[in-house]
């Protein structure tokens, strides 16, 4: 009579992004909260997004926005540098094409074009 058995070894890897208290889910591949003290923590300060900001950056940056507004975190301010384009259906359209919902726990928002002249109508203002 012979045995056959097999081994299984299973693998469990863990990646946090510590930073701003995420950790990957492998299985679904979102990053989810897992610090809500770090997020707090960062929006409690004055956030930015600058249009010199990667694609990447600002993505973790609006990555950052949501997840504090669907945990309830206050957003104390948010400063758009240059990375203002319009505001189109209550969306905010960065220059990089990304769009930025408004949170609902945010604060204040700071929108600075740095265009000679530039205004918002109010059709921009109210859209958002």
């Amino acid at each position: 009579m012979s045995l056959n058995l097999t081994y299984f070894y299973i693998l469990v890897i863990i990646v946090y992004w510590r930073d701003y208290g995420y950790s990957l889910n492998l299985h679904s591949g979102d990053w989810e909260v897992d610090n809500i003290n770090i997020i707090e923590s960062l929006c409690s300060e004055r956030l930015q997004i600058w249009t010199k900001d990667s694609k990447l950056q600002q993505n973790c940056t609006l990555q950052l926005l949501k997840n504090a507004s669907n945990n309830d975190i206050p957003i104390f301010h948010l400063e758009l540098l240059q990375s203002f384009s319009k505001a189109d259906a209550g969306n905010i359209i960065l220059c990089s094409g990304l769009q930025l919902s408004c949170p609902v726990s945010l604060k204040k928002l700071s929108i600075d074009t740095y265009e000679e002249g530039r205004e918002l109508t109010e059709t921009e203002v109210l859209a958002y």
